[in-house]
């Protein structure tokens, strides 16, 4: 993403800062180096911190014509191609998760559609709305547990669970009984011990 800013705004172009989920590495003058910013490890996500100004910047190489083709082409392939109603949802509500608006009501007004022509879609595809939260929510705590050292008690809460023993019982229930600071500790000693259920 940022060798896309810098080709479309500047090779000096900056973001304020960056944070990433991942541990602090031994060695950070890379990243420093590289971004340009200052650099947060151990964040919740990992994001990219510009002024929103910025988003509105013009691109001195923009191809009006070209533009005009690639969207008419972009459009014929969403008609050709169908996205995955399963994929659609683990997108949306990854961008939902961390604000809490995650509920199938919820979702499904913003896809305009009722809840229950939703939950018959899933059907259909062999899964369930709590399945496919339950999936990205194991999926997003599995790599904050393993790639950061933010306290489980912040993981918790970052996922909206109400309290960090209701995120350990989940989390134990998702991987077969391993709690999350066991997984964690085996992770850190060899990640191949720990695959998923």
């Amino acid at each position: 993403m940022v060798s896309a800013f810098r080709e479309l705004c500047g090779s000096d172009w900056a973001p304020s800062e960056v944070l990433l989920a991942r541990r602090v590495p031994e060695d950070n003058s890379p990243f420093r180096s590289f971004f340009r910013a200052p650099v947060r490890f151990n964040q919740e996500l990992t994001a990219l911190v510009f002024p929103a100004r910025q988003l509105g910047l013009q691109v001195s190489t923009a191809d009006a014509q070209l533009r005009l083709a690639l969207e008419k082409r972009i459009c014929e392939l969403e008609a050709i191609t169908r996205t995955d109603l399963v994929d659609q949802l683990k997108r949306s509500l990854r961008k939902r998760l961390a604000a809490g608006d995650c509920s199938c009501e919820e979702v499904s007004r913003r896809f305009s559609v009722h809840r229950r022509t939703m939950n018959r879609h899933l059907k259909a595809a062999g899964t369930g709305f709590r399945t496919v939260l339950d999936e990205l929510r194991f999926e997003v705590a599995r790599q904050l547990v393993a790639d950061t050292e933010l306290p489980l008690a912040q993981i918790s809460a970052a996922l909206n669970f109400s309290e960090p023993a209701a995120f350990t019982r989940a989390f134990e229930r998702w991987s077969g009984g391993v709690s999350p600071h066991k997984w964690r500790r085996l992770d850190g000693a060899d990640g191949s011990l720990l695959q998923p259920q």
